[in-house]
């Protein structure tokens, strides 16, 4: 395939380790989460907050009402292509739908934490028609109705306690946030999500990226 092989900081992705280098875990065959390939593209309701504000450290389950369990309405899911954090909406693209670009909106989110979305992150929803015929993602939750979580377990360790490194392994696969990302260098820095674990190097060259171009 083709594509721009690079990453933006604080997009979710998913890598493997295969080699260390001067006390430093090495990153291979980098995707976004689930192992779907990096998509290049170009950027161009007060009362549903409640959703964000309903739930507590230890929730792990949505609590999505009651009128929607039924067979009439369809679970999708897909990841987040594209997200503005100061208009607090972007876009999905569905897995079972790939040309469609479906809107999200953080008052539709059931989420923990601090109210934001990251790029490359792995959501479900229920696809709802709007009047201008656009379709809106409500009841937004991680797979499985997953509670959303902006930060990871380890976003916040500091680097002095972050010490721990995982074993090299072809098979075995582990997510993290981009935190530092160097176009010019063409290499960036993974934040693991597992606790303790130190940043993770991977040069552009790692990135298993897909020619899909989307405009808007």
């Amino acid at each position: 395939t083709t594509g721009r092989e690079s990453v933006t900081e604080g997009a979710e992705v998913e890598f493997s380790i295969l080699s260390r280098d001067s006390q430093i875990d090495k990153a291979v065959n980098v995707t976004r989460p689930g192992g779907g390939l990096i998509t290049e593209d170009q950027q161009a309701a007060k009362a549903r907050r409640l959703l964000g504000s309903m739930y507590k450290e230890t929730d792990t389950e949505a609590r999505i009402p009651a009128e929607f369990s039924g067979g009439d309405y369809e679970r999708r899911q897909g990841y987040i292509i594209s997200y503005n954090p100061t208009a607090l909406h972007g876009y999905i693209m569905p897995f079972d739908d790939p040309t469609e670009l479906v809107f999200i909106s953080i008052d539709d989110c059931h989420i923990y934490g601090k109210r934001s979305l990251r790029k490359f992150q792995h959501v479900e929803f229920f696809g709802q028609k709007t009047t201008s015929g656009e379709t809106k993602a409500i009841h937004v939750t991680g797979p499985d109705r997953a509670v959303l979580r902006f930060n990871s377990p380890n976003a916040f360790v500091p680097r002095s306690v972050a010490t721990k490194h995982f074993e090299p392994s072809d098979t075995e696969r582990h997510k993290g946030i981009v935190s530092r990302a160097d176009d010019e260098r063409r290499f960036f820095f993974i934040k693991p999500d597992e606790h303790g674990y130190a940043n993770v190097f991977a040069p552009n060259s790692s990135v298993l990226v897909s020619g899909i171009f989307v405009l808007f």
